[in-house]
């Protein structure tokens, strides 16, 4: 394996791995309870169930799979117990794990257009192939059955306005989300870290002004785009505090930025389309930057962002000669970039040296 690809491995690694064991605070508690899908419908309906697939994956269940799932509703077969936590400030369900399955319910009660997959031999005949509309018509003992069934529901509740319950169900994602791909760090921190910053983040990440200074988006969207903006907010305010511990860090930092006003939003936003904008109009060759790996990038962006007040008075020539010596700096050299990238030496020592390169 080569040493660019190595580097792209660790870096893969730093946005799925959690560096402590989950530990239950003293003041969250949790029960075992069955819920019918009615029930779980009616949550949905009155808003206190939160679904939000988009800030969780993109990937949702194929329609074959929803299709077997209502069979087995329908044939009253056990299915995995779902994860719910509940805030009892807000009065809010957080789902935690069985986003697919409650999301299949919904659409099964929601959608009269929904056609079920035509899979004969496996599925019951009366829904294989038949549209919602269809079965509440000629089979309505099947929907009454579905509205019915239990499901077991597992269910934590605590008080998210806390750090160290947000903490816990950021810990809880990583051990229990079982469709088919894990989440990475990122994607659990945009479900349960809902906030105008995590937008801002949306918004920043899928932007034109993005594509056109780092790249186009990769077919597969696991908000990587995101977490690249996140660690350069939060490393130009908060990298002399930082203490090796990446995801902790990053977590740390939405949670603070939970209630920011909209005044330092729109701060916040300006300062990074100044620095895409600089990046996209003062550097010669843009697909230089678009082929940089995303520590790399997070150090151009970070040095960039940290000096934007100063650089937009500075030529082109100026940036690209303070580019040029960006991509020279010991700190960004393969060597340098090939272990423990997220280590407190490294990271305050290749970021701080991107800094002083672009200080006008």
């Amino acid at each position: 394996m080569s040493k660019s690809k190595n580097i792209k491995v660790l870096e893969d690694k730093l946005s799925t791995s959690f560096e402590e064991e989950i530990v239950a605070p003293e003041d969250i508690t949790s029960n075992n309870d069955s819920k019918s899908c009615a029930e779980l419908l009616r949550w949905y309906k009155t808003n206190q169930l939160q679904i939000k697939p988009d800030f969780q994956r993109n990937e949702v269940w194929k329609p074959a799979v929803q299709t077997m799932f209502i069979d087995s509703l329908v044939k009253e077969i056990p299915t995995p117990s779902i994860f719910l936590g509940y805030d009892y400030i807000a009065k809010k369900y957080l789902v935690i794990d069985g986003l697919q399955r409650i999301s299949t319910i919904i659409r099964f009660f929601e959608d009269d257009r929904w056609r079920l997959s035509k899979l004969p031999a496996i599925i019951d005949d009366r829904i294989s192939g038949k549209k919602v509309s269809t079965i509440k018509q000629k089979s309505p003992e099947l929907h009454e059955i579905v509205e019915n069934v239990p499901i077991p529901v597992t269910i934590v509740r605590g008080d998210f306005s806390k750090q160290i319950h947000m903490h816990y169900l950021f810990t809880l994602f990583h051990r229990l989300n079982t469709g088919g791909q894990m989440l990475n760090n990122q994607e659990i921190r945009n479900c349960i870290y809902s906030s105008n910053f995590n937008q801002l983040l949306r918004e920043l990440a899928n932007s034109e002004q993005w594509v056109n200074s780092m790249g186009k988006a990769p077919k597969i969207d696991r908000l990587e785009r995101e977490e690249l903006i996140l660690r350069t907010y939060a490393f130009s305010e908060k990298l002399d505090v930082y203490d090796g511990k990446l995801a902790q860090f990053l977590n740390q930092y939405m949670i603070e930025k939970i209630s920011i006003s909209s005044d330092e939003i729109e701060e916040m936003y300006d300062i990074f389309l100044s620095t895409m904008a600089l990046i996209q109009n003062k550097i010669d060759r843009p697909e230089i930057v678009h082929r940089l790996g995303k520590t790399v990038k997070e150090g151009l962006l970070v040095g960039i962002y940290k000096n934007i007040s100063n650089l937009t008075s500075k030529s082109k020539e100026e940036i690209q000669s303070m580019f040029e010596d960006f991509l020279d700096a010991d700190e960004f050299s393969e060597e340098n970039l090939g272990q423990s990238l997220s280590s407190k030496i490294k990271v305050q020592s290749r970021l701080e040296k991107s800094i002083s390169i672009f200080e006008a």
